[in-house]
């Protein structure tokens, strides 16, 4: 999930008098209980966001979770979320909800991404060995059972099945699974030595065999949305790129890097890589592949998996707080996509109120939210 900001509304005397605390700064309010945050307010709150993203790496010889930025590598919260016994898929979906799949313990469990604490309404499922796991625009989780050799549909929400075990059966230790924008789903077949491509909605093979094969030991996959997908080669000691539409491509886009195991793209143009057995995670630029930096982007890890890494963050343009609304003139938004304004009245909590749901339809939207009700609000836009 992107959060583009988060923003404290409070009603101090009854609808007298009112402040906003914006990025931890404290704004009073004119008598007519009206603010309005200048530019110079924007570019506060745009540099306190910056641009970085977060890289969430799983370890599954720490049994943890943990949050780095995307940028620098720097750690944020190496312990994020622990308790695991062998972790290994992860996943975030756009409601800002981190999905873990826990090997031994036979359970996937999801957070919220923001705050680590179990997402509240979500009964942790009970799946054995499960590996990979993906979510699609539509709250639909998908589950990898490697050793059964099944792909599993939850409700992303609850965690209740959909439709029969298996979704999808006849795999060779499916490892990662990955979703796109059109309902297509693909599952490396680790000891197939493939890639295969399914309808998401029924579960179907697409075409008459592997999307792609001739693999060695793939892991992995990532989608950059630019029609491309990644695989990770563990025995090849490679990355392949192809085209996610017709399966061609290079399995060697990335050569020469021991062990791959976990990969992720972000919407700059960078993919990172981890090292399994070398504790590490390198970050290439997705359209040469070359190496970015002089070594490891992170190292000091044990035994990285899988990586899942959020959105960047969204450009606010103007906000405004009356009597009774809060106005967002929120720019910097893709047309055409949905989201979601989202409350708390306790900014630790890992619950969100869904406020309203939009989609942009120009390059400005404005929203209105009422302030009935409690006397102080946190609030964030979701995507």
């Amino acid at each position: 999930m992107t959060t583009g900001f988060v923003c404290e509304v409070k009603k101090v005397h009854g609808a007298a008098s009112w402040f906003a605390r914006i990025a931890g700064q404290k704004f009073a309010c004119a008598p007519l209980c009206k603010l309005e945050l200048l530019a110079a307010w924007v570019l506060l709150w745009s540099a306190v966001l910056g641009a970085a993203q977060t890289l969430y790496v799983t370890e599954g010889g720490s049994m943890r979770v943990g949050t780095y930025s995307a940028t620098n590598g720097a750690a944020i919260q190496p312990a994020f979320v622990t308790g695991f016994n062998v972790p290994y898929g992860s996943a975030l979906d756009g409601n800002g909800h981190l999905f873990v799949a826990d090997f031994y313990n036979s359970t996937v469990s999801a957070y919220d991404a923001m705050t680590g604490k179990p997402l509240a309404g979500f009964s942790t499922i009970s799946v054995s060995y499960p590996l990979g796991v993906a979510v699609d625009g539509n709250g639909h989780l998908f589950v990898a059972k490697q050793l059964a050799g099944t792909i599993v549909k939850y409700d992303a929400t609850t965690g209740a099945q959909i439709g029969s075990d298996p979704f999808i059966s006849g795999l060779i230790y499916p490892c990662g699974v990955v979703v796109d924008g059109s309902g297509h789903l693909f599952v490396a077949n680790q000891l197939g030595g493939t890639v295969g491509k399914y309808d998401a909605n029924t579960g179907s093979l697409i075409g008459s065999g592997p999307f792609i094969s001739g693999l060695n030991q793939p892991l992995c996959l990532a989608l950059d949305g630019g029609g491309n997908l990644f695989v990770t080669q563990y025995a090849g000691n490679s990355v392949g790129k192809y085209n996610d539409a017709t399966g061609s491509g290079s399995g060697a886009f990335i050569s020469n890097i021991t062990g791959p195991y976990g990969i992720a793209v972000d919407g700059g143009g960078h993919l990172f890589v981890s090292n399994y057995g070398g504790g590490s995670v390198w970050k290439y630029d997705a359209d040469t592949g070359s190496l970015i930096g002089s070594g490891a982007f992170i190292s000091g890890l044990n035994m990285v998996t899988f990586l899942s890494v959020s959105a960047a963050p969204l450009v606010i343009g103007n906000i405004r707080v009356a009597q009774t609304n809060l106005l967002f003139n929120v720019s910097g938004l893709a047309i055409g996509q949905t989201y979601i304004l989202q409350s708390t009245t306790n900014f630790l909590s890992a619950s969100w109120t869904n406020e309203t749901t939009f989609v942009v339809s120009q390059a400005s939207t404005t929203l209105t939210n009422g302030m009935n009700g409690p006397r102080q609000k946190f609030f964030r836009i979701a995507h």
